[in-house]
């Protein structure tokens, strides 16, 4: 058993990234097209894919509609919920309205 290690890197880098199996993206980032092509064609590879939503980068997290959007744009193979930084309490109450948001939309989420 290993440990995988998903290396987040500048736009200007991801090219070195190109052949790992085990990727992590940035929400914020995949706004871009040439960063959210990267990734899709990773995703489209067959490589495992982790969107991050970005809430450390952006100070709050991402509208989750919008997020999803671009996971699913991705065709991400896991997204990171959204979470407030440093805060238990607001974490798990929008982690709890996005599950039910999920599940709505994908019933064998859960």
């Amino acid at each position: 058993m290993y440990d995988k290690i998903a290396t987040i890197v500048p736009l200007a880098h991801l090219d070195e990234l190109r052949y790992d199996d085990y990727l992590m993206a940035l929400a914020h980032a995949a706004q871009t097209r040439d960063y959210m092509d990267f990734y899709k064609a990773r995703a489209g590879e067959g490589r495992y894919v982790i969107l991050d939503n970005s809430a450390v980068e952006l100070g709050k997290p991402m509208d989750f509609a919008t997020y999803l959007g671009l996971a699913m744009e991705m065709g991400a193979s896991e997204i990171v919920l959204p979470d407030h930084f440093q805060d238990a309490k607001r974490t798990k109450a929008v982690a709890f309205v996005c599950l039910c948001c999920v599940s709505c939309l994908i019933p064998h989420a859960l």
